[in-house]
């Protein structure tokens, strides 16, 4: 009897290319005579370490129980995959497998390091062995008292259970086989042979018939933990003229030339029988001794091998794997699943799979090939093998015929065009299968060792897209008619580049310049100029100077990263052309705060984002005429004009991001005539300042105080109690006397200053006060609820005096009662303008204000001044306040909003029994029922998942789980078994719909992976969706996909993403809030329930709030 299981880990696909590269070798494929170098925590330390020692050295945080990374010292990586654990968890380590059979204290038997629990018996009474896993457990026990067992290594046998019969148990890394060996026909004439029952002990699963002679052991829910195949029986006649020549017959299986039997089986809640085929037993044909063999198998899937006669069709089986036939007749083929998820989005260098022949007919070498399939499954037999998409490598080999003198040994194809496949894909898994190149030579047929098969895979990743590029002189990026003048022959470019796994290693700047023939007109090629290799985790500028440029002459040039083995994609072209001749009248640009230097040290670039800074405009000597400036920052398209009938004029400019920024400024005439712009070109620290203060509102519930998380300036709290919030906590407002104040002013607000706060009113029927800040009669600034509009409002009045009305930008709709709103204020001294954001959309009131005061009074919360009384209580809860000293961009703003994510649930999908799922995140009331007779899988993507066939069966939350008219992200991974209709995986109802759809939808006849939002809870309704090309993510039946939906609201942006990769963008600007359950498997159209899903769910994930790309990526890797 076998009882096995194999854990599944993440896995994911990626985007490949295909490169002629040899693999390095790694600590499997070669034998080093110097010390191999200790493995390291990470990559950038494996890296590191490699480079220096030439080996490769194993990556720490990447090890799991199946798998193995190695840094190379060429900067690439190696992965090794195995189908069954190799090492498995002890306490907070790691201990290799090791189903060496020792005793234990309490008198049983255990393998030393097993991917389960495994317990044999001493001897005596009570079950002789018990398998446990993840709290299920079965055990199964002989019909009297067992003897103390023979130990041999991995197996236990106790003699003489019936006279002339040994009962021999092996382990396994994934569980136990069970043999009774009937050693004689005496011992085969005995009654108590007719029928044998085993008792069965069962926690967690239950015991019951399959089909075609099979039995299972099942959850509650109906998920198979463990399966066994009609069971076989098997003389000693095997034919030893071949592969079998002076071996001693098998307990693992029937070799060729066995006589065999399949047995009935009868089971039971508490015992299952088998009748051995009489007349075998007492054949005089029969060779001795005889095993009878009930095979159990673990449904969790590492490899399966089908035959053509029903035998030994299974998961993870101990009998060996097997290709070809022994017989001319039978034939048997091996499926290995790879799970190939850490080489997702990788260029992959080579793989190769790996296993040990063991048993070959003798030492005349045959063909034995390697297929790329498609995967298995919990049906898979012979009659419904993975497809066979192409063959991808053959071997001529002869291994395991020792009295032919070719003992067992590895072997080794190439499986480079399957990983890029799969990865390419977007595919869970890479599953290869060993077949024999001729199905009717007995000669063919060949045995492996599954414990060594192993796929080796060597990856790079691919350098990102240059973050930022530029010239010096600086000019804008343009192409064709627009292309802008350089004055120099020798201009400089400038890129931002990195490897994102080149943290210990460098990267370099690849410029291909271009030279156009007016002549011809053509482009052609002029030279390509490298920089040196630069390490770091982020981009870093990499610059070039060009030569041998001709006056007039005109160039385009693009960039790339390159790591020393690819590079990576080009930017997009710029053109220039060359005039060196130094027009009349370029005026002069100068700031104090931003110069125009180039500091090499990046520590030295100037101010920051967001700061203002006075830049000066002067006209030039030879164009005393003029009386105006227009100027633009980085787009030159975008103008604004400044007057200077003194020939003078200053301006304020604050930088929108780092690194190099552009002022542009064109002198203008008294006729309105333009001359030619001057470039003025500034470094710009990469540093953002963080808020001056930040409240979380985290406090204890009846602080006094609410602390200061950056800048120190506690806040003394009145009548304010502090309980749940947007993001933890947050103060409560009573609307007549609650208050948070600072003991001062916190911002100048005579310059530029933003500040923001998650908001929710309660009370509509006064002035509701945010925030403000103080002055001597009114407040510097205040955000607020306006009771006579009901709208969100930030105003500032002109002047610190009474009878003063503000100037204020007003939200374009109502606020919304009861509910958290984002507010954020802007004022900006180089616009003159105030803005406001309301949960990160700016607004279209965007009023100028010119006559900024520093306001010197308290900052306070809850309440603000006018005509010098304190008033407008804020009714209602304030969380997240924030405060800078300088302006905040849209970018900024959306983050603020969006992030961090609320994770309003994770259903795992890891019961596998009963109609319950429970959310893994702190929320209570959030547990999904099964409903329709949906029930459990343990083919999960990670252990256990939820099975639905497609016919009504769903599981659902009591109640909504997120706002669906902001920002939010819905994640699942999905199998689909058929695709002929619309299918949901996730969807949250509105009344008469689905405010979002994520799953499967069939446009026209093609179907696609989609993520769709309707713009109204009405039949009619618009709907909008993301959807992915097929060619780019096509859907594969069967397996296992990651699909996550993203709804960014200040953005007005709906992305779908298959296995981790962007792969859809579409704009929508009208979400709608949806009140009604969150339905994993099906959705709601014209108020009723459809889409039901055909197949598996497994991990969903909903969030308030937006993940990253880096963030979905890794939940495809597994690695968040």
């Amino acid at each position: 009897m076998r009882l096995h299981r194999s854990r599944l880990h993440r896995a994911m696909p990626a985007f490949v290319l295909i490169a002629a590269a040899l693999s390095p070798l790694t600590p499997g494929s070669r034998a080093y005579a110097e010390p191999v170098p200790a493995a390291q925590p990470d990559e950038a330390a494996a890296l590191r370490a490699a480079r220096d020692s030439g080996q490769p050295v194993e990556v720490l945080d990447r090890r799991t129980e199946n798998r193995t990374v190695y840094a190379n010292g060429d900067g690439t990586f190696t992965l090794e995959q195995s189908p069954l654990p190799v090492r498995v968890r002890r306490g907070s380590g790691w201990a290799p497998v090791d189903t060496t059979l020792r005793a234990e204290a309490d008198g049983t038997i255990a393998p030393v390091a097993t991917a389960v629990g495994l317990s044999l018996s001493g001897g005596g009474d009570g079950p002789f062995a018990t398998i446990s896993d993840q709290g299920r457990e079965l055990s199964m026990s002989w019909p009297g008292r067992l003897p103390a067992p023979k130990i041999e290594g991995s197996a236990a046998t106790y003699p003489e259970v019936l006279p002339g019969v040994d009962l021999r148990v092996t382990v396994s890394v994934t569980g136990f086989s069970e043999v009774l060996v009937v050693k004689n026909a005496q011992a085969a004439a005995d009654p108590a042979l007719a029928t044998i029952t085993f008792g069965l002990g069962a926690k967690g699963v239950a015991v019951s018939e399959g089909a075609e002679g099979a039995a299972q052991a099942v959850t509650e829910g109906g998920a198979v933990v463990f399966h066994s195949p009609a069971p076989q029986m098997w003389d000693s006649s095997a034919d030893r003229s071949g592969a079998t020549a002076g071996r001693q017959a098998s307990t693992e299986g029937p070799e060729s030339g066995s006589r065999r039997a399949t047995m009935p089986t009868e089971v039971t809640s508490s015992a299952i029988s088998i009748t051995p085929d009489r007349a075998m037993l007492t054949d005089s044909r029969t060779t001795f001794p005889v095993f009878i063999d009930p095979e159990w198998t673990g449904s969790r899937l590492g490899w399966a091998m089908v035959s053509s006669d029903g035998s030994y069709t299974g998961w993870n089986p101990a009998h060996r794997s097997e290709a070809g036939s022994y017989n001319g007749s039978v034939k048997r083929r091996s499926f290995y699943r790879m799970r190939t998820d850490h080489v997702a989005y990788k260029h992959i260098l080579k793989a190769t799979f790996r296993i040990t022949e063991t048993w070959s007919w003798s030492c005349s070498a045959r063909p034995v090939q390697l297929w790329f399939t498609g995967p298995i499954s919990q049906s898979t037999t012979w009659s419904k093998q993975p497809a066979l998409h192409r063959k991808l490598d053959e071997l001529n080999v002869a291994k395991g015929y020792a009295p032919g003198g070719c003992d067992s040994g590895g072997i080794e194809f190439d499986a480079t065009d399957a990983v890029v496949s799969t990865a390419g894909r977007g595919l869970d898994d890479t599953t290869l299968g060993l077949i024999a190149g001729d199905e009717t030579d007995n000669y063919g047929w060949k045995g492996f060792d599954q414990d060594t098969a192993k796929l080796v895979v060597t990856y790079n990743s691919v350098p990102s897209r240059p973050a930022a590029m530029g010239t010096a002189p600086a000019t804008p990026c343009a192409t064709g008619s627009g292309r802008p003048a350089v004055n120099s022959l020798t201009p400089a470019l400038k890129a931002k580049v990195y490897d994102p796994d080149k943290a210990g290693d460098g990267v370099r700047a690849e410029f291909d310049v271009n030279v156009y023939s007016s002549s011809a007109g053509t482009w052609g090629d002029l030279y390509t100029k490298t920089t040196g290799y630069q390490a770091s985790v982020d981009p870093v500028e990499h610059k070039v100077t060009l030569s041998g440029l001709t006056e007039g002459g005109v160039y385009s040039w693009r960039v790339r990263a390159y790591d020393g083995t690819d590079g990576g994609p080009w930017s997009a072209w710029c053109e220039f052309r060359v005039d060196t001749a130094v027009p009349a009248g370029l005026p002069g640009v100068s700031s104090a705060r931003y110069p125009a230097d180039e500091p090499a040290d990046p520590g030295l670039w100037h101010d920051g984002i967001g700061r203002p800074g006075a830049f000066t405009f002067t006209r030039n000597a030879a164009d005393p005429d003029v009386v105006a400036f227009d100027y633009a920052v980085d787009d030159i398209t975008a103008r604004r004009r400044v007057q200077a009938s003194s020939g003078t004029a200053t301006v304020q400019i604050a930088p929108s991001h780092d690194w190099l920024n552009t002022v542009y400024v064109w002198p203008v005439d008294q006729a309105g005539n333009l001359g030619p712009y001057a470039a003025y070109q500034f470094y710009v620290s990469f540093t953002a300042a963080g808020p001056v203060s930040y409240w979380t509102m985290d406090e204890a519930a009846t602080s006094a105080t609410a602390a200061d998380a950056v800048g120190g300036r506690a806040l003394t709290a009145t009548d304010v109690s502090f309980g749940g919030g947007r993001s933890v906590k947050a103060a409560y407002l009573n609307g007549t006397s609650s208050r948070l104040a600072a003991g001062g002013p916190v911002l100048d607000t005579g310059k530029a200053f933003t500040v923001s706060a998650w908001a929710q009113v309660t009370n509509d029927t006064h002035v509701n006060t945010v925030a403000a800040q103080e002055g001597n009669r009114a407040a510097g600034f205040q955000l607020y609820y306006n009771h006579g509009d009901k709208k969100w409002s930030f105003g500032r009045r002109p002047s610190d005096a009474d009878g003063v009305s503000p100037v204020k930008a007003v939200s374009d709709a109502p606020a919304r009662l009861n509910a958290w709103e984002h507010l954020v204020g802007v004022y900006d001294p180089a616009a003159a303008q105030l803005r406001l954001y309301v949960n990160g959309r700016l607004q279209s009131s965007q009023p100028a204000f010119t006559t900024p005061w520093n306001a010197t009074g308290a900052f306070e919360i809850g309440r603000m001044k006018i005509d010098g009384v304190l008033g407008n209580y804020f009714s209602g809860v304030v969380d997240e306040v924030r405060v800078w000293d300088r302006i905040v961009y849209p970018s900024e703003v959306a983050d603020l909003v969006n992030r961090p994510p609320q994770h309003q649930g994770w259903w795992r999908f890891d019961e596998g029994a009963g109609t319950s799922a429970a959310t893994s995140t702190s929320h209570t009331g959030r547990t999904a029922t099964l409903s329709g007779g949906a029930g459990w899988t343990t083919d999960g993507h990670d252990l256990d998942a939820l099975a639905l066939p497609g016919s009504a069966q769903y599981a659902a939350t009591p109640a909504y789980v997120t706002r669906t008219d902001g920002s939010f992200t819905a994640v699942a991974w999905v199998r689909l078994n058929s695709a002929g209709k619309t299918a949901t995986a996730v969807s949250q109802d509105g009344t008469r719909r689905s405010a979002f759809t994520l799953g499967y939808r069939v446009f026209g006849s093609t179907g696609r992976w989609s993520f769709d939002l309707p713009d109204a809870d009405t039949d009619t309704a618009s709907l909008f969706s993301a959807t992915a090309d097929p060619a780019l993510a096509p859907v594969d039946l069967e397996q296992w996909t990651l699909l996550a939906g993203v709804y960014d609201y200040p953005r007005k942006e709906q992305r779908l993403y298959v296995n981790g990769q962007k792969v859809a963008v579409a704009a929508f600007g009208a979400p709608w809030n949806s009140t009604g359950a969150l339905q994993v498997g099906r959705a709601r159209s014209a108020g009723a329930a459809t889409g039901y899903w055909p197949g598996d769910l497994d991990d969903v994930h909903v969030y308030t709030g937006v993940l990253t790309d880096e963030e979905i990526l890794n939940l495809t890797l597994g690695l968040a």
